[in-house]
């Protein structure tokens, strides 16, 4: 489930929005009343006689339509955030289908692109990114080898280690990604394709394709670097052997300044009780809760109960 977008403006309360439209319509209603009143009988007569009857009938008329009013706009708000919602949540679910698709071509699990996702939420939440900015990077961070949908399969899936021509070949796959999703203007779109782009790069400036260095990197592109290196490393391959988590651990805290941004490895430590609980498997649900619904501290306890295992 994706958190809700703050940023939209009929989401942040149907009920204050309605509130609204009910006071509005109040003083509209009520003052178009004065000025008619006092436009015929002027403000000494206002308040007598057959005027005062007609203010006070007013009133009660406006009282009573602006509740009705109100309860109506209620009831659309939420019907519209609803609907805003269920849109938001099925361009998630085709993000991460597309997601699944390059790393089933990859061989690879579609549980990876899930697993990144996660990390960089968390990632993202230990940086001080808003629980907005952590649900996007979730699904966006998915699709950060998207582009290996457009590597020949004689490259992808071959068996041992690529010579320079294949290397370069793969290198190719944040291109083809970037252009995948290139004229996008959805914010989550746009996000994919930072991270898409830039995942590859280091902080020292020798990554690909452009050799970025430092900030120069987008945040979300840091943030991935981190989580994708981390997952691969505990990953066994054709090519390779798994990594334990603790291995896994000390490689990425080494490139601390070389590979990876320090800040976002710092943050690495600091939840890595949280990393590990999802490489492992510990969270039995590796669907897309949102960023506030796990307690750091519950999987910290349940980290420590898995080692003690």
């Amino acid at each position: 489930m994706v958190g809700k977008d703050s940023s939209v403006w009929f989401h942040r309360s149907p009920e204050h929005l309605a509130r609204f439209i009910q006071r509005f319509y109040w003083v509209l209603s009520l003052g178009l009343v004065l000025v008619t009143q006092w436009t015929s009988v002027g403000w000494a007569g206002i308040f007598t006689g057959h005027s005062l009857k007609v203010l006070l009938g007013t009133a009660l008329f406006v009282s009573v339509s602006g509740l009705v009013l109100r309860h109506l706009a209620h009831k659309g708000m939420k019907k519209l955030v609803a609907i805003y919602d269920d849109l938001v949540n099925t361009q998630g679910d085709i993000l991460r289908g597309l997601a699944t698709a390059a790393e089933m071509r990859d061989g690879a699990t579609s549980t990876h692109t899930v697993r990144v996702g996660l990390y960089c939420m968390h990632l993202g939440k230990e940086l001080g990114l808003s629980v907005e900015e952590q649900n996007r990077i979730a699904i966006a961070a998915q699709l950060h080898d998207i582009g290996k949908i457009a590597i020949p399969d004689s490259v992808l899936l071959k068996q041992g280690e690529l010579n320079e021509v294949e290397r370069d070949a793969i290198r190719k796959h944040v291109e083809y990604g970037a252009e995948l999703l290139h004229g996008v203007h959805s914010p989550m779109l746009e996000c994919a394709r930072q991270i898409v782009l830039t995942h590859h790069e280091r902080y020292d400036g020798k990554g690909y394709p452009r050799g970025l260095k430092g900030e120069q990197i987008p945040l979300v592109g840091r943030i991935a670097a981190v989580a994708d290196v981390f997952d691969a490393l505990i990953a066994a391959r054709s090519y390779k052997g798994a990594w334990s988590l603790e291995a896994a651990k000390a490689e990425i805290i080494a490139q601390s300044g070389t590979q990876f941004d320090p800040k976002v490895v710092a943050a690495f430590e600091r939840c890595f009780g949280t990393l590990a609980c999802i490489a492992t498997g510990a969270l039995s649900d590796v669907g897309q809760p949102t960023a506030d619904e796990i307690s750091k501290v519950e999987l910290a306890a349940l980290w420590q109960r898995q080692k003690a295992s």
